[in-house]
Formats: structure tokens, sequence, C-alpha cells
């Protein structure tokens, strides 16, 4: 798990196939696949799942979320990436 004061994200695995990230009180749940030293995230996979249970989230939500967790990870080895249908970085 890991946590960022500045941004206040914490980042969790909880299976080899999905990431929860909290994020400003909130957490969204990306599907993908863990790597070695990375996880794969397919970005339109962004569903809250607190405070409610599998709410969709808004594009402009889901870009914060993506924003915020690239900003935390900047270049450090382990990190998250997020891909679009085509497996495209976003």
């Amino acid at each position: 798990m890991f946590a960022s004061r500045k941004e206040n994200i914490k980042v969790t695995f909880p299976d080899r196939c999905t990431v929860d990230i909290t994020y400003q009180g909130r957490t969204a749940r990306f599907n993908g696949e863990l790597g070695m030293v990375d996880f794969w995230a397919f970005a339109d996979s962004m569903q809250w799942i607190t405070p409610q249970t599998s709410m969709p989230a808004s594009d402009a939500e889901r870009q914060e979320v993506i924003q915020a967790v690239k900003q935390y990870y900047g270049k450090k080895k382990d990190r998250v990436f997020f891909v679009d249908q085509n497996n495209n970085e976003v």
C-alpha cells in the first residue's frame, strides 16, 4: 500500500486484477493486470466503490483520478499505468 500526504492518495491491490485508489475521501476501482513491478489499469473500467458501490464515474472524475495518480507516481519504478481499449497509455 502506498500513500501520498500531498494528494492524500492511497493505492491498494485487492487482487491481481483490480486496483483501488482512494482519493479525496472516495475510492475508485479499476480493472487491469498486475505485472512484475507495475499495474496496467483499464482507464474506462473506473467505478466508485465508496461511498456507493459500483457507481459509474464521469469522464472528468476519471481524468482527475488518473492525473493525481500519475503525479504521485511520477518517475518511480513501481507504478500504475492507465491504458485505453487498444492498450495505449492515457
